[in-house]
């Protein structure tokens, strides 16, 4: 019976694993969107009132490079919360399996004590 819990487990940590880290991964992706977003924004607004030409402007404020080093970071740091959070999911159950019996044994024992 343990072993099929076990297998259980792990079937549902990787599920939570995977699904948590795209999850971040797309959050990530949404938050640099509308930094890109709010880049043209500003590039355009400073062009209308006779600044740079707009596309200069976003070159520079988001070089391809950064954008670049920005996702990998971003996936990086995605992997990391998703490890995280599974590890801890795991360690939570266990404390709880562990801690259970011992609360269960201690009813038993003051439930005893006042029918005898």
């Amino acid at each position: 019976m343990k072993s099929g819990r076990l297998r259980l487990g792990i079937v549902l940590s990787i599920l939570w694993f995977s699904v948590f880290w795209i999850a971040r991964i797309n959050h990530y992706a949404k938050i640099r969107q509308l930094h890109l977003q709010l880049v043209i924004r500003v590039c355009v607004d400073n062009q209308s009132i006779g600044g740079a030409d707009a596309l200069d402007c976003v070159r520079e404020a988001l070089p391809t490079d950064v954008q670049l080093n920005q996702r990998l970071e971003d996936r990086n740091n995605a992997l990391f919360e998703a490890a995280v959070t599974t590890v801890l999911g795991w360690m939570a159950l266990f404390l709880a399996l562990k801690i259970y019996p011992w609360v269960a044994r201690g009813f038993k024992t003051q439930g005893e004590a006042t029918h005898a």
